[in-house]
Formats: structure tokens, sequence, C-alpha cells
């Protein structure tokens, strides 16, 4: 089954007919050549490229009024939305992705009862853990394990006097210290966005924030609670 803004596949008729293929997005890599030297030199941005996620799906319409009455309710729930939509599916559940329908589609018709054919999504690189959207509570000095060998991208809420807040990231022995914009009570590090003194510059502190396999949070000050959504993702 395939779940896409909230709406369930089997619940239009569309049937997904087998488990889709594993993709593997593309890595972003600028390629260069040296004169004199051999091969080709890369600079890896650390970063991937959206990919194209596709189903086989069989539409069994029949008993809804045959393709002429399904097809605007499926081309509704695939475009009716504006931007990327949350895309899930049975194969993988405990994972969810940001995808957008953008491409056309055409389907076989069989008596205008049945039809099959090929859903495309364009699927942002990030397949993102469910179990990273809840809120997590931090205790002063606690190690946090992330599950996936990329690093994540945590919202930060704060309560307390957020005045002179130092938080330390240690990860394989490295502290990475990040002084707290005064005020602030929300500080996405993924979206680069934070509430607090807007005359205050937060640029590479966003980097430190994030969280490796092993990292343990610590701060100084008058913090009276530390809570994230850790945002894990694999791809």
């Amino acid at each position: 089954m395939i779940y896409y803004n909230g709406i369930c596949s089997n619940d239009l008729g569309v049937i997904v007919e087998h488990y889709p293929k594993v993709i593997f997005p593309e890595k972003k890599i600028i390629s260069y050549e040296v004169p004199g030297r051999n091969g080709t030199e890369i600079i890896d941005t650390g970063t991937f490229s959206n990919y194209e996620q596709q189903y086989n799906v069989f539409f069994d319409v029949k008993f809804k009024g045959g393709l002429n009455a399904a097809i605007p309710q499926i081309a509704s729930w695939l475009l009716g939305e504006n931007g990327y939509g949350r895309l899930e599916d049975s194969y993988f559940p405990e994972y969810f992705r940001y995808a957008i329908v953008s491409n056309g589609h055409e389907f076989l018709n069989h008596f205008n009862e049945y039809g099959r054919g090929t859903l495309t999504f364009n699927c942002k690189p990030e397949r993102f853990y469910k179990t990273g959207e809840r809120k997590m509570a931090v205790l002063n000095g606690q190690t946090i394990h992330n599950p996936s060998g990329f690093k994540a991208q945590p919202i930060y809420y704060f309560t307390g006097n957020i005045s002179s807040i130092q938080l330390t990231f240690t990860e394989n022995n490295e502290p990475r210290i990040v002084t707290i914009p005064a005020n602030c009570a929300v500080l996405n590090t993924k979206e680069h966005t934070f509430d607090g003194d807007l005359n205050f510059q937060f640029t590479d502190d966003y980097e430190k924030m994030m969280l490796g396999k092993t990292t343990e949070i610590s701060w100084e000050g008058q913090l009276t609670s530390l809570t994230i959504v850790p945002n894990w993702w694999t791809i």
C-alpha cells in the first residue's frame, strides 16, 4: 500500500502489484581534471540528489464506478496538493519520505473497469525514521544514540533563562560549543531558523548542533529543560 498526503491507495482502488525497487539517491559530486595528474579529482559535497520511486499498480475500480469515476479522485490524490507531500508505504513502514508527483502519467484501460500503470514519485533523498518525529527529553550530560550513520538535524526546544546558555556537543571526544541565542525557545537546525534575539547571527553553529552516531549533550547556564525532535534519517 501507498500512503500519500494521508490517503491510502487501497481506499481509492489502487493496488500495488509487487515490492518496489530499492533506490539509493545519487551523491552530489563535483568532478574536475588536473593537467598532469592521473584520474579525475572530486569534491564531495556531502549531499544527495532527488530520485524517482516507481510503483507498478493495478486499478481495481470496477465497484467504484469504473475508471471514468475513479480517475478524477486518483488525480486529486496525486496532484491536488502543492509542493512536497508525505509519502509512506507498507513495504518499509518505519520510514517516510517527502515526494511530489510532477510528471505526466498514462494508464492502460481494460473495459473501463480496470486499469494498470506505473506511479512515479519524485522523492527528496532523505528517508526519515518515524521514531525521529517524537519529542525526546534530554538530561544534562546525556548521550544520544543516532540509529543512522547520517548526521541528524534536530529541532531543539528550550525552557529556562535563555540568556547565557552554552551547549556542548561531544562526539569522538571532540567537543563543539554553541552559544544559544538570547530568549530562544525553538531552534531548528534543518530549516536554519530560531526564535529569539533577531540581532544574533547564527550561521556555522547550525552545523555544530547536528547529531552523529553517538553524541553527548551537556550545558552550562540556567536551562530548565531541553527537548529535541531528532529527525533521524537515512537513504
